[in-house]
């Protein structure tokens, strides 16, 4: 099973896109894919923003970087 986690930034004037995709999101029946493509995702961009000098959306920024597990399933 896989698991993705697919965001862009600044949300009015996409400039980046960032694609995170887990392959095995699952062991045991327990599925993770969600719980580790998100936070990678998130830090990708927000440090990606920063390199090629964009302002990110601060809002959403805050609320990426402090997600919750519940969020993402």
């Amino acid at each position: 099973m896989q698991k993705s986690r697919f965001c862009g930034a600044p949300v009015e004037d996409p400039q980046l896109l960032v694609l995170v995709v887990v392959n095995q999101s699952s062991v045991g029946g327990e599925t993770f894919g969600g719980k580790v493509a998100a936070p990678a995702a998130a830090s990708i961009l927000k440090q990606s923003l920063v390199y090629l000098r964009i302002s990110p959306d601060e809002h959403l920024l805050k609320a990426a970087t402090n997600w919750k597990d519940e969020d993402i399933e």
